[in-house]
């Protein structure tokens, strides 16, 4: 890149995804890792070797075998002021831009290449930029019209915009709401007449008595819009890591993410703290059913009559893909995560008194 020349790029993942106008974000690892290029492709993926001029620049010149490859057209050479990582990771946009070892194709949003090409340009990012759906929006019309059905369509594009509705089914696109809406990125709210002021904002509730009270006791509840914005506020603390890979063992470590419990439900936090003091891991799908000695295809056989279609993926996600050994992200929100460990152990069904579904886990143990 610093001589100008780099005119291809190798093509490992995507073949058949990648086209013509696609826009390219080259991103090098290393001590100073970053953004250092931005490009388009003017080829559909084909095999081909590196250009003459190219390959002076590699280790071994020599080794200049046919491989899948696109043409590419520079947008931006930035090699001599990159965007480092540190400096992505702390845009709002960018910060979950997908990174990997060098020579990996990894896909990106538009709006992730349109971050970059701000940053690069120095002009502001605007959040408005994130979706092209209005935020404040009033669907209206009489009973039966359809309100509540668009609602759904909605809600989903404005929390993902990433989200592509062409092709779905009304089910697909009901799976990713319900996900957001665990997730506590969308809160369904119906204003009827009892609800108040303490509801949705802030308000002093009884507490339940215990024994031997002799009088009632209040505490201050936060309401459903409170609870949204604090959410919506939430900065995580950034700490030192403690944990890490060597790339051998990157390669070949498996990653998967769990929720244990809402963050948005206060009470979910025993969820989240009696996994981490007893060491394992639970999902909240699959509600009080037991699926042990259950193969892939009987849970999946359980849709629609038992199982919605996302919640059986998840149950089989957890009890058939995730596999001793394999590492686990606790996230907190949609913002951070609060742990990370490993499997240890393989399907158990456990109940659970306290907890708010019948949970059912495996043994884990935090890094």
């Amino acid at each position: 890149m610093k001589a100008g020349i780099l005119k291809s790029w190798m093509v490992n993942q995507y073949k058949k995804e990648i086209k013509i106008g696609d826009k390219v974000i080259l991103w090098v690892t290393g001590e100073v890792a970053g953004v250092y290029a931005l490009a388009t492709v003017t080829s559909v993926p084909q095999e081909a070797t590196n250009e003459e001029d190219e390959m002076i620049y590699y280790v071994d010149p020599a080794s200049n075998e046919k491989t899948a490859r696109v043409n590419l057209s520079m947008e931006y050479n930035l090699v001599n002021s990159p965007i480092l990582k540190d400096k992505i990771l702390q845009n709002e946009v960018l910060k979950d831009l997908k990174q990997g070892t060098q020579g990996t194709n990894f896909p990106a949003t538009k709006y992730q290449y349109e971050a970059i090409s701000n940053l690069i340009n120095k002009k502001p990012l605007r959040m408005k930029s994130l979706t092209s759906e209005p935020l404040n929006q009033i669907l209206y019309g009489p009973p039966g019209t359809g309100k509540t059905y668009h609602t759904v369509n909605k809600a989903v594009a404005i929390a993902n915009p990433s989200f592509s509705f062409e092709g779905k089914s009304r089910q697909d696109i009901r799976d990713e709401y319900d996900r957001l809406k665990k997730d506590g990125q969308i809160e369904f709210v119906t204003f009827h007449q009892s609800m108040t002021y303490e509801d949705f904002i802030e308000g002093i509730k009884p507490k339940k008595p215990e024994v031997n009270d002799t009088f009632i006791k209040y505490e201050i509840q936060e309401g459903i819009f409170k609870r949204i914005a604090k959410r919506a506020d939430y900065q995580p603390t950034v700490q030192a890591s403690r944990f890490s890979l060597t790339p051998e063992e990157y390669e070949k470590a498996s990653f998967y993410k769990i929720s244990l419990g809402n963050t948005a439900i206060p009470e979910d936090e025993q969820i989240y703290r009696h996994s981490i003091d007893n060491g394992f891991i639970a999902l909240g799908w699959g509600g009080a059913n037991d699926f042990t000695g259950k193969s892939e295809h009987e849970i999946a056989q359980m849709v629609p009559s038992v199982l919605e279609k996302f919640e059986a993926r998840s149950v089989n996600y957890f009890i058939h893909y995730l596999k001793v050994g394999d590492y686990v992200v606790a996230s907190y929100g949609n913002l951070a995560f609060r742990a990370i460990g490993r499997v240890t152990g393989e399907y158990e069904y456990k109940r659970i008194k306290f907890m708010r579904f019948i949970f059912f886990g495996k043994g884990f143990s935090f890094l």
